[in-house]
């Protein structure tokens, strides 16, 4: 719901009760923060503000290139997930990632990141 909400896009009834009898807490998404902002110790500091948020992070590190965008990555079976993971991040982009590690959401920290919300 507040994926669809951040994304201005219509909330169905269903996906509402749906989503209302299977809830996801944040200190349930496990998260790896890797830094794609050039700055250095970017992770770190967002990482530090997932878990005052609740979220559970499990890895901070550097991402292959720099970004412009922050992205969330997952597997297939981290959809929900990233859903609320990506519902705190104005502006991210949630995609599902193939080569993303099994029950891990990962967060790209781009150059346009600003804060959790």
């Amino acid at each position: 719901m507040f994926a669809a909400l951040a994304k201005d896009d219509e909330v169905d009834k269903e996906k509402l009760e749906a989503d209302a009898k299977n809830p996801v807490y944040a200190h349930t998404v496990r998260v790896q923060v890797l830094n794609g902002s050039g700055s250095t110790g970017r992770a770190a500091t967002v990482a530090e503000s997932l878990r005052s948020a609740g979220f559970t992070v499990v890895g901070v590190g550097n991402a292959p290139e720099v970004t412009k965008k922050t992205t969330v990555g997952y597997p297939q079976d981290q959809a929900g997930p990233a859903e609320v993971l990506a519902s705190r991040l104005p502006g991210s982009v949630a995609r599902q990632d193939a080569e993303a590690a099994p029950g891990v959401v990962t967060l790209t920290v781009g150059k346009d990141f600003d804060a959790v919300r």
